[in-house]
């Protein structure tokens, strides 16, 4: 079972990655610009921001959310957390390989 502060945790580490990864691109010259341009401020569906939304309110607002959902997006609670685990690690990837350029460019 996951916890609320897992869910919150996650919720969390994808809006600061996000935010990092975009201030990152800002300060970038033109090709590590463009590639973390590609890693980061991911467009998310409206489904996909709700999806965030209940995981920050915890287990069971997400359990709640995806079994409303559930007949019309063919998605249960375990592939919204798969999402979210998966979201959290590219966000995280494209965080090490701009902090990686960073420092080999120095």
């Amino acid at each position: 079972m996951i916890s609320t502060r897992t869910l919150t945790g996650v919720a969390v580490g994808l809006t600061l990655a996000a935010c990092a990864i975009a201030a990152f691109a800002a300060e970038a010259g033109d090709g590590v610009a463009q590639a973390a341009a590609s890693c980061g401020a991911p467009v998310y569906s409206q489904t996909e921001r709700r999806v965030l939304d209940r995981a920050t309110r915890g287990p069971d607002a997400l359990r709640r959310y995806v079994g409303i959902v559930q007949p019309i997006r063919q998605a249960g609670y375990a592939e919204a957390v798969a999402w979210i685990d998966g979201e959290r690690d590219r966000l995280a990837g494209c965080r090490s390989a701009g902090l990686a350029q960073t420092t080999a460019s120095r």
